[in-house]
């Protein structure tokens, strides 16, 4: 990754949503095809994190998770699935482009925002 390389985030959606009660219309079921039809995706069933208040580590679960093992150099932040999207925080330009070929398997646009 290139250090001058933007940071951005990826939403993948069919219908962008407001608030955690609306669906962004993508179900898992079809997220789970598009996973198991590309062998560049590796399941991922948690991130750690660590705890604000305590600071003790803590296993975050990622519904849908994976992680994208084709990237040129390595890096491999991971994709989830949330209320009907799909979620990929502070990726490069690189992993943004493997979004925009899932959205496109997934009839969905590609939002990005940066960091």
């Amino acid at each position: 990754m290139d250090p001058a390389d933007g940071l951005i985030d990826i939403v993948i959606t069919r219908n962008p949503i407001d608030d955690d009660q609306d669906d962004g219309g993508i179900s898992l079921a079809v997220w789970e095809d598009v996973i198991s039809a590309d062998a560049s995706l590796e399941r991922v069933d948690f991130i750690m994190g660590r705890n604000p208040k305590t600071g003790a580590d803590l296993k975050v679960p990622l519904i849908g998770g994976v992680r994208w093992v084709g990237h040129p150099v390595g890096v491999s932040l991971p994709f989830s699935w949330s209320h009907g999207q799909v979620l990929c925080y502070s990726v490069d330009s690189l992993t943004a482009a493997k979004a925009r070929e899932l959205a496109s398997r997934l009839s969905a646009k590609c939002r990005e925002s940066i960091d």
